[in-house]
């Protein structure tokens, strides 16, 4: 059973405050943002995505075309329970699907404390116009059509695995986003 405190406004008590996972959105910045943030946060950067190409020598791409979706999402839910256990505080930034297991949900609950990046359609879709080749559930020629379902299919779920929300806003980079992201962290 799931044991959550009852007091919202200190959500981890008992917990490794250090350790952070940013969810969101593929294009949303969680892979430029992390770095950065867990440089001025002084901890270690983790990148769910490439310690799963390292360890399988292949592409997330590559993995998805040869071995499918279902091994790839059973791939990333033991290397999330992996990072979990570790007692090291950390900045994880984890693939835009984590959040479809209920599994990977409750390991981010209770884990980590999460942030969504949560960047607008249109700038996602602008974003992601010269990756979709390497981006597999974007390959198609509808992808925008594909983009605006998949976030439809996961907002309320990234909403339900994360403690803090980060908005956005047009004209904020990636150092500006991670000052604000720690600024909402500490206050």
């Amino acid at each position: 059973m799931i044991s959550y405190p009852e007091n919202p406004e200190n959500p981890v008590p008992g917990r490794n405050p250090g350790k952070l996972a940013l969810l969101g959105f593929m294009g949303c910045g969680k892979s430029s943002i992390g770095p950065l943030l867990a440089l001025k946060l002084g901890v270690s950067y983790i990148d769910l995505d490439e310690l799963i190409e390292r360890r399988e020598a292949r592409t997330i791409s590559e993995i998805f075309l040869t071995r499918g979706e279902a091994v790839f999402r059973e791939l990333e839910q033991a290397s999330l329970a992996e990072v979990a256990r570790r007692s090291e505080p950390c900045v994880l930034s984890c693939g835009g699907g984590i959040v479809l297991s209920e599994l990977n949900r409750r390991v981010l609950r209770e884990s980590f404390v999460s942030v969504w990046v949560d960047v607008p359609l249109e700038e996602l879709l602008k974003r992601l116009e010269n990756e979709r080749k390497t981006r597999p559930l974007l390959a198609r020629g509808d992808y925008p059509e594909r983009a605006f379902a998949l976030l439809g299919e996961r907002r309320a779920l990234y909403e339900s695995a994360s403690r803090y929300r980060y908005r956005w806003k047009k004209g904020e980079d990636a150092p500006t986003s991670a000052a604000l992201i720690a600024g909402m962290l500490e206050g």
